[in-house]
């Protein structure tokens, strides 16, 4: 099974997909947003970006590239959640 690292814009998406796996799944999280299996193997974990520029400008793509590039070497699968805002028709 392949780790998963789940990369959302702030703290407050981290927060609540947080909540939300342990409401809908029972799935707690450690205070890293991360969830390790019975032997102590991380799952997936919840990281989060520096707001939405982290993922549409130059500068924040060359931040976080080093991270998707080192989890593409180790196996690692990168899923990014992007929320609406205000604006779903710009943001999308």
């Amino acid at each position: 099974m392949a780790a998963v690292d789940i990369w959302v814009e702030g703290i407050a998406d981290q927060k609540f997909l947080a909540d939300v796996l342990k409401v809908w799944f029972g799935h707690s999280l450690d205070k890293k947003f991360e969830f390790r299996n019975d032997s102590g193997v991380v799952i997936f974990r919840i990281r989060r970006a520096n707001g939405i520029s982290s993922f549409n400008s130059a500068d924040g793509w060359n931040e976080l590239k080093p991270f998707f590039e080192e989890n593409d070497l180790k196996g690692t699968k990168n899923l990014v959640i992007v929320d609406a805002d205000e604006d779903f028709e710009n943001r999308r």
